[in-house]
């Protein structure tokens, strides 16, 4: 059980890019000491954080790294069934969503997150600057598509992304980038652009339809010990194998992103759910963005499985 749900969440976000002090936790969320005192106190019980006095008045909070696994995912339903994998595991773990991938790999490649679920091809432009960044796993293919207005004017999209990839294949549009979804969907309510890339749950809010594409979307990237990395791989594929509906996936999912459950469940007929990675596939996608392969693409796919077990 969460303690104070949201407000919890909050604060171990806080945390998650360092340690604070207690005041400082209380200033930065607007909540009174005795409350954040309360919160604390149940986090602490739970072993989600360390607390330790540092002088007579200051009390230092920082995040349990040795009990919890914190996990970095984008704001999509594409990871419900890692989620569910982690849950199924019995793990501790502080989940923290991303607007997008490079706020997510600078987290990763500074160690202030454990793992990372993040489109592939952003992962390879991240291996560029850092050969620690490779895949453990596959998540899913699919799940993208366009709303629009219009069949011809301005795209939005993200940068160097499965969506960035669908919207070059559009003809008649200009490409224009935006950090995130929020800003995307921002500039498509109030006209700014004609059409928008966009991924799940927000396609199947909006009545679009999926693109009918069998390319890897996302992977899961992380510094992690090889046990844990095998007992995520061979859970995952054992939850995906079996298409049993992943219930603790999708209620976390839709409390942090804020949709109703059957939204979520609803988005994920748009996805393949696949571990594998494809290293054709991501040397396609990597030439239709106009990204040289600079690099071997054998090291970076090193630790991820290049064929389905």
């Amino acid at each position: 059980m969460r303690p104070r749900g949201k407000l919890a969440d909050k604060i171990l976000e806080f945390l998650s890019t360092g340690e604070k002090t207690q005041v400082e936790i209380s200033r930065a969320l607007g909540l009174s000491r005795s409350r954040t005192s309360e919160i604390l106190s149940e986090l602490e019980i739970q072993g989600k954080i360390i607390r330790r006095k540092i002088s007579e008045r200051t009390i230092e909070v920082k995040i349990n790294r040795d009990s919890n696994l914190i996990v970095g995912i984008l704001p999509s339903s594409e990871y419900v069934y890692l989620i569910e994998a982690i849950e199924d595991l019995g793990l501790n773990y502080i989940l923290k969503i991303f607007n997008n991938s490079l706020e997510g790999f600078k987290e990763l490649i500074l160690g202030q997150i454990d793992i990372l679920a993040s489109p592939l091809v952003s992962g390879y432009i991240f291996f560029l600057l850092d050969e620690r960044i490779k895949p453990i796993m596959g998540i899913a293919r699919g799940g993208g598509g366009i709303i629009k207005k219009s069949d011809r004017g301005i795209l939005g999209t993200t940068p160097f992304s499965k969506m960035d990839r669908l919207s070059r294949q559009k003809k008649g549009f200009q490409i224009v980038y935006y950090k995130g979804i929020e800003e995307l969907l921002e500039a498509y309510g109030k006209g700014k652009v004609d059409a928008i890339s966009i991924w799940e749950p927000y396609l199947t809010l909006y009545g679009g339809k999926p693109e009918n594409n069998h390319e890897t979307c996302c992977a899961l990237f992380g510094n992690v010990l090889n046990d844990l990395k095998e007992k995520l791989i061979i859970k995952y594929v054992e939850l995906t194998e079996s298409n049993s509906k992943p219930e603790r996936g999708i209620k976390v999912i839709s409390e942090k992103l804020g949709f109703e459950p059957k939204i979520i469940e609803k988005s994920l007929k748009s996805y393949e759910f696949d571990h594998s990675i494809s290293k054709d596939d991501l040397e396609k996608q990597l030439r239709a963005l106009g990204i040289g392969v600079a690099k071997n693409l054998g090291d970076f796919l090193g630790n991820g499985h290049k064929e389905s077990i």
